[in-house]
């Protein structure tokens, strides 16, 4: 019988191996570890199986990641996306289109939580400029596409790609 390994990441069971072979291990990612490893186990899935029943409750943990107000590394976004990239064939289907929105809202998340550091608005600014400089990200979030229900997501691309760092500053404090 093959070991399986059950994880609260995306809320899943997976088999152990698949697992394994998926992680991130290579590379330390400060947040979206689990998104890292999840979207190329599915991928790589022989099959899949959804059920209806709940059978896990998510106690939020407001001292995590993503709940502090801690300051992202600007690394991360490429982190992730350079390591599902290694896992997945970016040819097949859309999948290339599906990872330039992750790296780009990823990438928006680490804008907003510059907004966190004890520094000038000024400084903060020209810190976010420069890093939106990087031309994996500037690649990424020029060829990113979100559908026209997603307005979350076309006002996050607009932000970045004009690079609005005031407009982020006041999404920042809003969310």
């Amino acid at each position: 019988m093959e070991s399986i390994l059950i994880t609260t990441y995306a809320y899943g069971a997976y088999k152990k191996n698949l697992y394994l072979s998926n992680q991130v291990n290579d590379v330390k990612i400060e947040i979206g570890e689990d998104l890292a490893s999840i979207k190329p186990i599915i991928f790589n899935s022989n099959s899949l199986y959804q059920m209806d029943d709940i059978l896990y409750y998510y106690r939020e943990n407001m001292q995590s990641a993503t709940r502090s107000k801690k300051v992202f590394l600007w690394n991360g976004p490429e982190l992730i996306g350079k390591h599902i990239e290694k896992k997945i064939d970016m040819n097949s289907y859309n999948m290339k289109e599906q990872l330039n929105r992750v790296i780009t809202h990823q990438l928006f998340l680490v804008v907003k939580s510059q907004f966190n550091r004890k520094e000038k608005y000024v400084t903060i600014k020209n810190n976010i400029l420069m890093n939106l400089n990087n031309e994996y990200y500037k690649d990424a979030v020029s060829k990113c596409k979100y559908s026209i229900k997603y307005l979350k997501g076309i006002l996050a691309k607009i932000c970045l790609k004009y690079k609005l760092v005031f407009l982020m500053y006041i999404i920042s404090k809003i969310y």
